[in-house]
């Protein structure tokens, strides 16, 4: 699973960027709104007794809030690796100033 990793700041950089363009879109928005709203729907309607249901709905929830926690944490690794990316550039410069 690491293999996917990137291993240089300006990947990091770039996927991020990629990642907060996604969570940005209106469309990825609506698409986000529209399942929250499908799923609290199921939840209103599936009666107590069923358990294995509910189970099952929870279960699914978990893996939404999974899906959308992985592109946060890439955005954030990438605004992340921006900033060291600009932190070098600020000590070379200041370097290169001497």
């Amino acid at each position: 699973m690491n293999e996917f990793k990137p291993k240089t700041p300006e990947e990091e950089r770039i996927r991020g960027g990629e990642a907060a363009r996604l969570l940005d879109s209106p469309l990825f928005k609506e698409c986000c709104a529209h399942i929250e709203e499908t799923m609290a729907e199921q939840r209103r309607a599936v009666p107590l007794r069923e358990t294995e249901m509910h189970t099952r709905l929870i279960m699914m929830e978990q893996l939404y809030g999974n899906f959308l926690d992985f592109f946060q944490q890439i955005a954030q690794t990438g605004r992340i690796a921006d900033l060291q990316i600009q932190q070098k550039r600020s000590l070379a410069q200041s370097i290169f100033r001497r």
